[in-house]
């Protein structure tokens, strides 16, 4: 999945990795915080989707991002976690 940083001897301890999680978690948190102006994150979401597909991304790649977000804020979040939020 992380064909970027096949040449790295442990990508988590990698620069360019911890780099680019940073952005992931960074376009998450824009995303997010413009569910309101849904018009206006529409275009920048586009935009990586097809810069990634450019790199061989396929939906199964995002399936395993999503898998681990759900099980991450569930673990954050506790018994708040819910349908709700799910």
């Amino acid at each position: 999945m992380f064909s970027s940083f096949k040449d790295e001897p442990d990508y988590l301890e990698s620069d360019a990795f911890m780099s680019h999680a940073l952005k992931v978690v960074g376009a998450l948190t824009q995303a997010v915080n413009n569910l309101d102006l849904i018009d206006s994150i529409i275009p920048v979401l586009k935009k990586l989707g097809l810069d990634h597909t450019k790199r061989g991304i396929v939906q199964e790649h995002y399936m395993v991002l999503g898998h681990a977000a759900s099980n991450t804020l569930e673990e954050l979040l506790g018994c708040s976690w819910n349908n709700t939020v799910k």
